[in-house]
């Protein structure tokens, strides 16, 4: 072939180049056919004309095109790495490694192909070998924004989220405008627990791309972590204008619904989510709790078991059995169930699978909150669940030398400041800080509530992130000398961080008025006052009983307007019988001595709160149309109220009502705040002895009865005997004064830390 020949077939495919990059396809396509026509073995032209097919989704032609110019030309690195590309999309995927490598064996300072490899690294999800592939790009091309950025996504996927936020900010400093790398620093603040700046990270995203519905996403998340629930809202709803079918949104926006106790629209936002992807599994996942939250327990297990990872996860059935309805029909269906629940958890903890301590706490398949309720002893089932989990997770924990000055982590999941606070904000701002450094683990929406309480001089905050591992991480990284989880299993997290040992010690408390049953807790902080004897064999903690109740409690103020008994639907005429109690606590053994009481006396009511599922309240009231029979019609169920109007109930009421097996804690303290009698039994565990216990320490017995007869009998005396009601409610008030306030809680916490810490000074 003369010289001119060639120059026009080189100019020709230059000019297909040419094509090629203005998207002009098919003409580029047919210039390098008419070349290969006239010189079937230019190497360029099949190598062009295979990008092209690939291009236009012509895979195998690709490939086929690919080969034949590297047969040409085995020396020349952009044909191997196209190569990588078409063995990748036809997912011959170690061939696709081999292609990559050669490329970058080839020409090592080929920037592109080390990038590419990387990608099809995170793919496997080889992350290491991803990350170290961009690495390679990065030191070939420093000014190569997008390796950056897939560095980031590859770090992140290795936990090591400040090295993936420097990626993402170095992939922006170079491509100011990088919408995409944007976004993935704002997920990475996310899993940091630096909201604030993944808000702004998103925001400026937007900024560029407003209609990136993704983008909007990833906003409400962040907003949603940082308690700003209606701006997380509107954030969902914009995702979903531009994207009326985006799953993750719909799923998103439902637990925006599940946080502000919008149940019937979580459940509908989630079944939608799913309708839009069936193989949506976080949102089957989310639909099962919030359904089980709700009550439809049936309806729940029906949600996971459709979750399609979890047919092939060994623990299913675990998870299935653990969900526990609230209200049950009778005594005997409660037996009914933990005993089958008890034959899962012996099944399994006798079998071992091949599963990571991760993959468990995801699925949430912790012990249900509802099992105290039930009157029963539960450490055997709690124990049981220890040894299914246990072997999953490190036993062995941090074991620095203690502080001179000991480092205490009070840790509060998200959702439950309110009551930690309520009950332990007294103590942690009183605790002497020369001998003790307290620290409130909080998420970042918790923070606001926390400073709300204890200001800013006067509390430690270590901001938790969104992310369960990087939750861990913040803990083990804080090196505390002794964790406090005041609640356990209150949700799957509070309940499995405790299994990793993130301090030398650790304790739980009264928060939740059971023992935790796990291997890795050592210790559970009581009261002398409502502990019975034998009480240790309760624990799989070893117990350490205070002399004093382990709170500083505030006295509630009088309201300046109270509601009057109208305002609930109450005749000033009537004998009111309160029981402003959570329905679960409501067991089926109380029900003879409600009806008891209404039965003894015709004007009596008995006054109980619904609960926000109306679903569970109407089951409660079907079983009191079994139980009580005709004085069923007496029982008045008001709507769950605002804290004002709760404390206008509690004074319009003649007296409080205990349940048997599952007394008030903050309730008992209300209603003693006003001198408003509460008859209790107390039974033989701590959660139903927390009233006997104030009334110990007020020193003030006449509302503690032994059996159901006398509990009747008084809840009569006080209900219909205004003189003796308003005498003993005047005893009460002036003895009440000894529950608040209490400043021997605080010396109490400290020397139980003292006495826990003792072994590890030695």
């Amino acid at each position: 072939m003369n010289e001119r020949r060639k120059l026009e077939i080189g100019e020709a495919v230059q000019l297909g180049a040419e094509l090629q990059r203005a998207g002009r396809l098919a003409d580029a396509r047919r210039l390098y056919e008419r070349v290969l026509e006239i010189e079937p073995d230019n190497a360029d032209a099949r190598h062009l004309l295979g990008v092209v097919a690939m291009q236009q989704g012509e895979r195998e032609l690709a490939l086929k095109q690919l080969l034949r110019a590297i047969e040409l030309q085995p020396g020349f690195a952009a044909y191997h790495n196209n190569l990588g590309a078409a063995y990748q999309s036809l997912g011959r995927l170690d061939e696709a490694i081999c292609a990559f490598r050669r490329a970058c064996a080839l020409e090592p300072e080929f920037a592109q192909a080390h990038k590419n490899l990387g990608g099809l690294y995170g793919d496997l999800g080889r992350h290491e070998d991803a990350a170290t592939a961009y690495r390679r790009a990065i030191a070939s091309d420093p000014e190569y924004a997008e390796a950056y950025n897939n560095l980031g996504v590859a770090l992140r996927e290795l936990g090591q989220l400040a090295e993936s936020a420097e990626a993402y900010e170095h992939a922006i400093r170079l491509r100011p405008d990088y919408v995409k790398a944007k976004i993935n620093l704002g997920v990475t603040y996310a899993d940091l627990g630096r909201f604030d700046d993944a808000i702004a990270s998103y925001r400026r995203a937007l900024e560029r791309e407003p209609a990136f519905a993704a983008g909007w996403n990833n906003l409400g998340n962040a907003l949603r972590n940082t308690g700003q629930h209606e701006a997380a809202e509107a954030c969902f709803r914009r995702a979903l204008e531009l994207a009326p079918t985006f799953a993750s949104a719909l799923n998103n926006l439902g637990n925006v619904f599940n946080d502000r106790e919008r149940l019937d629209d979580a459940v509908a936002s989630y079944r939608e989510a799913i309708r839009c992807d069936p193989d949506f599994n976080e949102a089957y996942r989310n639909l099962g709790v919030v359904l089980s939250r709700r009550g439809d327990v049936r309806d729940a297990a029906e949600s996971f078991r459709a979750a399609r990872w979890l047919r092939d996860w060994p623990l299913d059935e675990l998870l299935i059995e653990s969900l526990c309805p609230l209200v049950f029909e009778s005594r005997e269906a409660i037996a009914s169930y933990r005993e089958n629940l008890h034959r899962h958890l012996d099944r399994f903890a006798a079998q071992t699978f091949d599963i990571e301590a991760r993959d468990i706490t995801s699925l949430a398949a912790a012990p249900s909150f509802n099992l105290p309720f039930h009157g029963e002893d539960d450490r055997p089932i709690k124990e049981a669940y220890g040894r299914v989990f246990s072997r999953y997770f490190p036993r062995e924990g941090p074991r620095h030398a203690v502080r001179a000055r000991p480092k205490i982590g009070f840790v509060v999941t998200h959702g439950h400041e309110d009551i930690f606070l309520r009950s332990l904000a007294g103590v942690v701002k009183r605790i002497n800080r020369e001998r003790f450094e307290p620290v409130i683990a909080c998420s970042p929406a918790g923070t606001t509530k926390v400073r709300a309480w204890l200001p800013e001089r006067e509390s430690a905050l270590l901001v938790l992130p969104g992310a369960f591992g990087a939750i861990i991480d913040t803990l083990r990284a804080a090196q505390f000398d002794l964790l406090y989880f005041w609640e356990i299993a209150v949700d799957w997290t509070s309940y499995f961080l405790p299994y990793f040992r993130l301090a030398p010690v650790q304790c739980t408390s009264w928060g939740i008025q059971v023992t935790s049953g796990i291997p890795t807790m050592d210790y559970y902080l009581s009261s002398a006052l409502v502990e019975v004897e034998e009480a240790d064999k309760h624990y799989s903690e070893t117990l350490l009983r205070a002399q004093t109740l382990l709170t500083y409690k505030r006295r509630l103020e009088r309201p300046t307007k109270v509601l009057p008994r109208a305002d609930f639907g109450l005749d000033d005429e009537r004998h009111v019988y309160a029981c402003p109690q959570n329905l679960g606590k409501l067991h089926p053994d109380f029900d003879p001595v409600l009806a008891a009481i209404l039965r003894r006396d015709p004007a009596g009511v008995l006054v109980i709160i619904g609960d926000r599922n109306p679903a569970i309240t109407e089951a409660l009231r079907r079983r009191f149309a079994r139980t009580l029979g005709e004085v069923a019609e007496r029982v008045v169920i008001v709507p769950r109220q605002e804290f004002g109007a709760y404390v206008s109930l509690l004074l319009a009421a003649d007296v409080l009502l205990d349940p048997l097996h599952f007394g008030g804690v903050n309730t008992t303290y209300d209603a003693l705040s006003f001198g408003v009698p509460i008859v209790t039994c107390p039974s033989r565990f701590q959660r139903g002895r927390y009233t006997l216990g104030c009334y110990r320490k007020m020193g003030v017995m006449d509302c503690v009865v032994d059996n159901h007869e006398a509990y009747v009998d008084l809840a009569l005396r006080l209900g219909t005997e205004r003189a003796f009601r308003d005498a003993t409610s005047s005893r009460l008030l002036a003895a009440s004064g000894a529950l608040f306030n209490d400043i021997e809680a605080v010396r109490e916490h400290e020397r139980l830390f003292d006495l826990m810490l003792e072994p590890l000074r030695r």
